[in-house]
């Protein structure tokens, strides 16, 4: 049997919590979405005055982010280092990996 180890509800909410935290440190506010590591909404929140349509947004790019996890666990048995870095041509952090036998450039 398989034991997958999975966030609960409670975890879910101290995490939108931090967030808020950021988003009002930054006098921003934001739509915040939590989701497994299948890409399924654990909690959402759109604080008061989150754009309408970047509630849609904020839960497609945590699924994104599950998935891209998942793609990034696969990719780490082949490498040894990864630099993430943020790609302001593209407007998102993107990761450099590193094989074993090689050495990073970038």
């Amino acid at each position: 049997m398989l034991t997958i180890k999975r966030l609960s509800i409670e975890d879910a909410k101290l995490l939108i919590d931090g967030a808020r935290a950021r988003a009002i440190e930054i006098d921003i506010p934001m739509c915040i979405a939590v989701v497994d590591e299948s890409g399924q909404l654990i909690a959402f929140e759109r604080m008061n005055g989150g754009k309408v349509t970047s509630a849609i947004i904020a839960q497609d790019k945590a699924f994104t982010a599950a998935g891209e996890k998942n793609l990034l666990m696969s990719i780490m048995k082949h490498v040894n280092r990864v630099i993430w870095f943020w790609d302001s041509h593209s407007n998102r952090r993107k990761a450099l990996c590193c094989r074993r036998w090689t050495s990073c450039k970038g």
